[in-house]
């Protein structure tokens, strides 16, 4: 479509594909898969422009699965949202799991074995937190040997922890992280329902040092200048942005303050490109290593 969903043609069939994404800073860039694998168009999905990429077991090998929902190959294709160039490729089936390509989609590169690995989720902020779910089960009942359930990672995918505590079964086909609380993260659970679990600490980022404290945003909400107030233990050079539910940066910059309170303001600047339109939108500050989100 191109007239926001009003009319619709089609520009490929692959005969299985079951998800799409289209990079965060480059339109002409979509992924499509499914039971027949993976496939990549450079010029934004038109007809004839699909190329199959990825490795070969992205295909799935038994043609009985898909009548019961239950296909091997690509269940999910997720762009990450913070850099360009690279997506998380879920998997289902013996000999899959969790893939992430940097090049976009040239390589790809396989962060975790799982059988029943089925959606994956990445942090809109910070691009080192994952967030993985799988389910052996489909509608409900079963065996759950095997089923990972939720899984989390903090630095991009190289250890994992679960999060399946309070979780009757270790079932999960689908997760989102909730925008407006990055906290918050919301599953949909075969044969049980969905779930919500607010997390500690924000998704994905360091919990702050103890030499800093921070107070805002005001007013909130707010349509004019918004200001934050930092308190100081020690001097340091501080850092910080601005950016949308998709992670995307509206502004950086940084400065080094004394100790003590120190009031940190933003405006959108309409003549330099800025004006946003109305949603949510994150403060991120770093100091000396640690970080901290404020919505």
């Amino acid at each position: 479509t191109l007239d926001d969903g009003a009319t619709w043609s089609p520009v490929f069939d692959c005969n299985g594909c079951r998800a799409t994404a289209v990079d965060r800073f480059d339109s002409q860039l979509v992924y499509a898969g499914g039971e027949t694998g993976l496939w990549r168009s450079r010029s934004a999905g038109t007809l004839g422009s699909w190329e199959r990429i990825g490795p070969p077991e992205l295909a799935g090998n038994d043609p009985r699965l898909p009548k019961y929902e239950q296909w091997e190959g690509v269940h999910a294709i997720v762009a990450d949202p913070q850099l360009y160039g690279h997506a998380y490729v879920a998997a289902y089936g013996t000999g899959r799991g969790l893939y992430r390509t940097t090049d976009a989609g040239n390589t790809w590169t396989k962060l975790r074995n799982a059988t029943y690995l089925m959606d994956v989720a990445v942090d809109p902020i910070n691009p080192a937190g994952l967030y993985a779910v799988g389910s052996r089960v489909f509608k409900s009942g079963g065996s759950f040997t095997g089923s990972e359930g939720v899984l989390r990672s903090t630095d991009g995918g190289q250890t994992w922890t679960s999060l399946n505590d309070g979780l009757a079964w270790p079932y999960a086909a689908r997760i989102i992280i909730d925008p407006a609380n990055l906290n918050r993260l919301i599953i949909g659970s075969p044969g049980a329902g969905f779930f919500e679990r607010t997390l500690g600490v924000t998704t994905g980022v360091e919990s702050p040092a103890p030499h800093f404290s921070l107070s805002g945003a005001f007013p909130d909400p707010s349509r004019g200048t918004v200001s934050f107030t930092l308190n100081l233990q020690r001097p340091a050079r501080v850092s910080w942005g601005v950016y949308d539910v998709q992670g995307r940066v509206v502004w950086k910059g940084d400065a080094s303050y004394g100790v003590g309170p120190a009031r940190l303001e933003w405006a959108e600047q309409p003549d330099a490109g800025t004006r946003l339109g109305d949603g949510v939108y994150f403060a991120r500050f770093e100091v000396e290593g640690r970080t901290l989100t404020r919505r």
